[in-house]
């Protein structure tokens, strides 16, 4: 008589093997709680730091206002008092954050008849306040005044100690000083101030649920508190002192040392609770500070331990039912079925090679541990595939992860070039479709006055375009350096590429080479698109023609040399048909028109931000997924002060 698997299956459950299950899920449970805690705790360090980086952020921005002005002053023409008082104006309308500004000279730098002059602008009640620190407040070359001092003797900008104000509002804040020269000599130092009762209202680190965090300085004093009365008036080393907690004692050890982490503690003495409370930390980078935010354990575990609740509750619920079923079938397991489970046990601890021996019978079970062992088979088979597979699919996505790096860093660095040429602004982006780009765009001064600058764009996608990329970029340089013009450089190009034989993928390159003091340009095209020059007055026209065709495919190609010219203010934007050639989802090509409108919107911003936002379009206008590769080079003539 055959007897099915239901019946064998309630006589042959044992209670032994229900409390197995029940002490490996207990267990199991134990070893997420503590991974999941251990992995927490990584989480909150990196929230400390995104949110000091968001201090950092914002108090380099505030510094920046200070660069800005110092290098200014080093290149114009010595300002008017009008002048001096606006441009401190304009830096309190540039950050909320910035409570005052200054321009404290060195004595007679300013005027020969004017020992010290040092305009001051402050924030007030009925708008901007503004005095002479010198002739209304104190001799601010004296060594007691750091900010000034610190940056005459040392040359150096940075912040300085907080100090309490009583010139303009009474009011604690801290101070970021510049140096700046002129000729070559110390002329004085611009100044932004910082109101440290300020900050928690100013200064927004995403801390939406309104958790209590502190920033202290290097010597550990409170610049911000939930407690206003601490600020300044106390610091974290004696606060920990005070509570004789060796916890928050390490802490404070840490937090001034510059490190990031995460501390446990249960201090009443701090937080008005017996609960625990983690306290994770970082250090803001540009000012030397640190920050530290403190959050309940039961806020940042509490889905956790949740979920291990209901885990819990289950697993009582099924030992509770298996009980009743044993209870009632009073039965034990039989043989068949504990091979069975030790091999589902083997075949849990990775062994492939198990095989499951001595059942054959002709029932369920039989019938199970056949197509238990078919099952290891074919998963044995299929890891085996798989790991193969994704060896290979690593392999490859490594490659192409480093492929990508090495052309990167083939291009120019995505930041303004030549920034101590006044001559002209110059910046260029590369967004490439795939890991690689076939795009180029390369620049460099041949002489001290004049510029090549070359945009290219190989034919196809993938590595072997991004080979010829690289391979074109190389010759390029070389013949330039070699002092040949436009025209010469695309011959040569030409020859050296049909040479190489890579897979007929040909090349459209735009070189020219421009006159920075006179504005000049000698190019030659060879079958790449026109760039546009956009003029002061908003007019977006075309630039030059086509003088060649493209690169590397016919042996007995020339190539010819035009010229054109740039006026103070206008820009010349160069560009791959990866811009025009945008397509929308719904198949629509972006087309120059748009880009052209596109251009003319970009009136008055810089050739950085004409790169970037021309590229937000782009991506926005393909749903955030690039059909082609995308490269923009703009170079902007500026209007030089001769006298200066």
């Amino acid at each position: 008589m055959r007897l099915s698997i239901r019946w064998k299956l309630i006589l042959s459950i044992v209670a032994p093997l229900l409390i197995i299950a029940a002490v490996v899920m207990w267990f199991t449970f134990e070893r997420i709680n503590r991974y999941a805690v251990e992995r927490m705790q990584v989480f909150v360090t990196e929230q400390a730091r995104n949110y000091a980086a968001r201090l950092d952020n914002r108090f380099t921005r505030v510094a920046q206002v200070a660069h800005g002005t110092a290098a200014a002053l080093e290149n114009m023409d010595m300002p008017d008092e009008t002048v001096l008082y606006a441009l401190l104006r304009a830096h309190l309308g540039r950050d909320p954050l910035i409570y005052g500004s200054a321009i404290a000279f060195e004595p007679y730098r300013y005027s020969p008849e004017r020992e010290l002059y040092a305009p001051y602008v402050y924030r007030q009640g009925g708008g901007p306040g503004s005095i002479d620190i010198s002739a209304q407040a104190y001799d601010y070359t004296q060594p007691e005044y750091a900010w000034f001092h610190r940056a005459r003797t040392e040359g150096s900008s940075g912040w300085n100690v907080p100090y309490f104000d009583t010139v303009a509002g009474n009011v604690l804040m801290n101070t970021y000083a510049v140096p700046f020269y002129r000729n070559g000599d110390f002329t004085g130092v611009v100044t932004v101030d910082v109101a440290l009762a300020d900050l928690d209202e100013l200064v927004d680190i995403g801390n939406e649920e309104g958790y209590p965090y502190i920033i202290v300085n290097a010597d550990g004093q409170f610049l911000s508190h939930p407690d206003p009365d601490m600020i300044w008036k106390g610091s974290v080393a004696k606060n920990a002192d005070d509570l004789a907690n060796p916890l928050l004692q390490s802490f404070a050890d840490d937090l001034l040392s510059g490190e990031s982490g995460v501390v446990q503690v249960r201090e009443p003495g701090l937080f008005q609770s017996d609960e625990i409370f983690w306290i994770f930390y970082a250090p803001i980078e540009t000012t030397g500070w640190a920050f530290a935010m403190a959050v309940p354990e039961s806020e940042i575990l509490g889905f956790l331990n949740s979920q291990i609740q209901r885990g819990v509750i289950g697993l009582v619920v099924m030992i509770v039912l298996v009980i009743l079923c044993v209870l009632i079938i009073g039965t034990s397991l039989t043989r068949p079925l504990t091979r069975l489970n030790e091999g589902v046990k083997e075949l849990a601890r990775g062994d492939l090679n198990l095989e499951i021996r001595g059942i054959d019978s002709t029932d369920e079970i039989g019938e199970l541990a056949r197509g238990f062992n078919d099952m290891v088979a074919q998963l044995r088979r299929h890891v085996h595939a798989l790991t193969r597979e994704t060896a290979a699919r690593e392999s490859y996505e490594s490659e192409m992860q480093f492929a990508n790096q090495v052309q990167a860093s083939l291009l120019p660095a995505g930041t303004l070039a030549f920034p101590e040429l006044p001559q002209f602004d110059l910046y260029g982006i590369n967004r490439p479709a795939r890991h690689v780009a076939g795009d180029f765009f390369d620049f460099l001064m041949l002489d001290g006055q004049h510029l090549m600058l070359v945009i290219a764009d190989v034919s196809g996608k993938g590595m072997a375009s991004a080979l010829l990329m690289a391979v074109t970029r190389t010759i390029v340089r070389n013949q330039a350096r070699s002092g040949k013009g436009p025209a010469e450089i695309l011959c040569d190009a030409n020859r050296l590429l049909i040479e190489t034989n890579m897979q007929s993928l040909y090349v459209t390159m735009f070189i020219a080479c421009y006159n920075i003091d006179t504005g000049d340009i000698t190019y030659a095209n060879a079958g790449h698109p026109r760039p546009f020059k956009l003029c002061c007055d908003d007019q977006v026209t075309k630039f030059g023609d086509t003088t060649g065709t493209i690169v590397g495919m016919l042996e007995d190609a020339e190539y010819t040399e035009a010229t054109g010219h740039l006026d103070p203010g206008d820009f010349l934007v160069l560009y791959t048909d990866g811009v025009p050639d945008a397509r929308a989802p719904d198949g629509r090509f972006f087309g120059e028109e748009n880009f052209i409108d596109l251009l003319r919107i970009c009136t008055g911003k810089s050739v950085k931000e004409i790169c970037e936002y021309t590229v937000d379009v782009l991506v926005g206008y393909q749903a955030n997924e690039l059909k082609d590769d995308t490269t923009l080079l703009v170079i902007r003539r500026n209007e030089v002060d001769e006298t200066a």
